[in-house]
């Protein structure tokens, strides 16, 4: 599994989880502005970036394993879990199913479902469905530029390509496959930690009605909805979510 460990090996961790079809380097930004008295671990999921393709374990529960075992290679007892889009599924999954490794979660862009989103509907039915390899570019980026609502630098957009076409079209598929029809509420009601939810106001993805119900049904939540933000929030202004992400984490281990 490829990662990036920053920070104070003895300090409170934070692990962030990158979404679809991404790599540790989606949080590179963040990374780089993160406070040097806090640890930060930042991974490419199973299939994804530099981490190894084997053929199986691209579930929700799987990739939620893998964080439990990155976890354990570290010697990390608890941490704040942090998830973008579809790890922010991985994210609620590993606090749903792990609760004494989960000190809080902060979840980005998630949402209560997919299934009612017919332009997610459209990108499965159209595109990754019949998926195959070589990935084009072309589409990879019309697929990523999707993602932001506000520019992001040139060379930080072309790099997020780069990483994305390092998943082949079967892990594209699969992990798509494993979440398009999936219902994501049962996992932030068994979730008992506390929940800091980012959405975008502008994010395709999410409805209004979809974050109110998720904020309605958590445990310990807190919502923060920003102005004219799309659905990778994180790319598009990283000093902002940095401090937001870094001041709960500060919070969470008092």
């Amino acid at each position: 599994m490829e990662y990036v460990d920053k920070g104070p090996k003895g300090a409170s961790a934070v692990i962030f989880i990158h979404g679809y079809p991404d790599s540790w380097r989606s949080y590179e930004q963040v990374l780089e502005l993160w406070p040097d008295d806090m640890r930060a671990i930042a991974m490419s999921l199973r299939g994804f970036g530099d981490s190894s393709k084997p053929a199986v374990g691209y579930s929700l529960k799987g990739q939620a394993a893998d964080v439990l075992a990155l976890m354990d290679h570290l010697d990390i007892g608890t941490a704040v879990i942090v998830g973008h889009s579809m790890g922010s599924l991985i994210a609620s999954t590993f606090s749903s199913s792990y609760p004494d490794r989960t000190r809080a979660a902060v979840l980005i862009a998630t949402m209560p479902t997919l299934m009612n989103t017919p332009d997610v509907q459209a990108l499965w039915d159209d595109a990754v469905s019949t998926l195959e390899d070589p990935l084009d570019p072309a589409f990879v980026r019309e697929f990523q530029e999707s993602t932001v609502a506000r520019p992001v630098p040139v060379d930080f957009m072309n790099k997020i390509i780069t990483e994305s076409l390092k998943a082949p079209a079967w892990v594209w598929r699969d992990m798509l496959g494993s979440f398009v029809h999936g219902n994501f509420e049962a996992a932030i009601v068994e979730t008992k930690a506390p929940i800091l939810f980012i959405w975008g106001s502008e994010d395709w993805m999410v409805t209004a009605d979809a974050r109110n119900t998720l904020s309605a049904i958590a445990a310990k939540p807190e919502m923060l909805v920003v102005a004219g933000a799309g659905h990778s929030l994180h790319w598009e202004d990283p000093a902002f979510m940095t401090g937001v992400i870094a001041d709960y984490a500060r919070l969470s281990a008092q």
